[in-house]
């Protein structure tokens, strides 16, 4: 099964990741922002889904940089290192991306928001479906709003596309 109670290895040992990435999907109006962590291991071997957090209804740019910034920190204090993060790009984004930059400037904090690159939902979900076949794609159980994703990702044949 794919959604794991925590990162480790068959013999119980803590799996190491080569990269640590935070992705971030800035909620507008009615939606949510989501900070999503994600460990690869070397050689790309396994992707995991290792934390998230999910922030609710309407911030100030600097409650997003701040709320941000506390991830950051839960990441680096569990795992020791994040060594990526991706913004949500497009008018909003490219804003929030700016101000962030600038933020953990002043904070001191050893990483650049970059732009992300967006495929089509329906190839990001098969590349995952391929993963989960080989057993190299794992989530943390308590990543529900990854996990709810993924419940609610459905084929709409007539659409000829997945709907989420």
């Amino acid at each position: 099964m794919f959604i794991k109670d925590e990162a480790v290895d068959e013999y119980g040992n803590p799996i190491r990741f080569m990269i640590i990435s935070i992705g971030i999907d800035y909620g507008a109006s009615q939606s949510k922002t989501v900070f999503k962590a994600t460990g690869i291991t070397q050689l790309f071997k396994q992707v995991w889904t290792i934390d998230e957090m999910t922030i609710e209804g309407v911030h100030t740019p600097e409650d997003i940089y701040a709320k941000f910034e506390e991830f950051y920190n839960r990441i680096v204090d569990k795992y020791n290192k994040v060594t990526h993060a991706f913004g949500d790009y497009g008018a909003l984004g490219e804003v929030l991306t700016y101000g962030l930059n600038k933020y953990l400037q002043k904070k001191a904090i050893p990483l650049k928001v970059d732009d992300c690159i967006k495929g089509k939902i329906v190839d990001r979900i098969e590349l995952d479906l391929h993963l989960m076949a080989q057993n190299r794609r794992y989530i943390l159980k308590h990543c529900n709003y990854m996990i709810d994703a993924y419940k609610g990702a459905v084929w709409e044949e007539r659409k000829r596309k997945c709907k989420t």
